[in-house]
């Protein structure tokens, strides 16, 4: 379909998907040792506490969690996360759970076990466990070497998980270095040592205070379907307008 899409690239319209702020809620969710919100963040610490205790993690001052969660593809990027995050787990801590192809599971499984205590890789997905994962979690690593929208971004941000991102369909509209409205970290697509290169940036930025009004701004997003939906309503009534004619 890619070409007949670029011929006709003029008549697309592009609608962020929406997320179930009942289900991703910090405030409410059941599956946290400790709720938490924009205004109330304490509960994350406990959160972080409980995961790095819960995956055997030394916990390190300074070190913040850097978490991946999805499927397992290369399109995801983990490979380029096993390559970025090797030399710089001396600084943070790893971990990362998700389902999919055997063969980045397998590689993945090897690379954490060579890693004990600073990295931790649980195969197949766990609901309960991703939940945990978000809560406790201080950066999202999502270097996606094409992502249409994504969720995982916008999760993280209402958990108080500052995204790192590469610059890439969906991740780039939600996603903000810099400016008034910054609450996360961007990279180039396919390119590693520029995800190395945010990835330092983040970690640089965890030690300041400007980290707590970078992730609260992303927890103040809206990312539930309202917006979404009036865009379909307009386009929709943009689309009956012109069939009228």
């Amino acid at each position: 379909m890619e070409d007949v899409l670029r011929r006709r690239r003029a008549r697309l319209t592009g609608i962020l998907n929406g997320l179930d702020l009942e289900v991703w809620n910090p405030q409410r969710d059941g599956f946290l040792p400790a709720r938490f919100g924009a205004r109330d963040p304490a509960g994350k610490a406990a959160c972080r506490k409980a995961l790095l205790a819960e995956c055997g993690l030394q916990a390190s001052a300074g070190a913040p969690v850097v978490g991946m969660v999805g499927r397992l593809d290369r399109q995801k990027g983990w490979d380029i996360a096993m390559r970025v995050l090797g030399p710089r787990l001396g600084r943070c801590r790893f971990i990362g759970v998700g389902e999919g192809d055997p063969a980045l599971a397998e590689a993945l499984a090897k690379w954490a076990a060579r890693r004990p205590g600073r990295a931790c890789w649980r195969n197949g997905y766990d609901e309960e466990f991703a939940h945990r994962l978000y809560a406790g979690a201080d950066i999202l690593l999502m270097p996606s070497r094409f992502e249409p929208c994504g969720l995982g971004q916008m999760i993280a941000m209402r958990y108080g998980c500052v995204p790192v991102v590469t610059r890439t369909g969906g991740l780039a509209d939600t996603v903000r270095e810099s400016g008034a409205g910054a609450n996360g970290f961007l990279a180039a697509p396919n390119d590693p040592a520029d995800v190395g290169r945010a990835l330092d940036r983040a970690l640089a930025a965890y030690a300041r205070p400007s980290w707590r009004e970078r992730a609260g701004r992303g927890m103040q997003g809206d990312f539930s379907w309202d917006p979404s939906v009036k865009r379909y309503l307009k386009l929709y009534g943009a689309a009956a307008a012109a069939a009228g004619r």
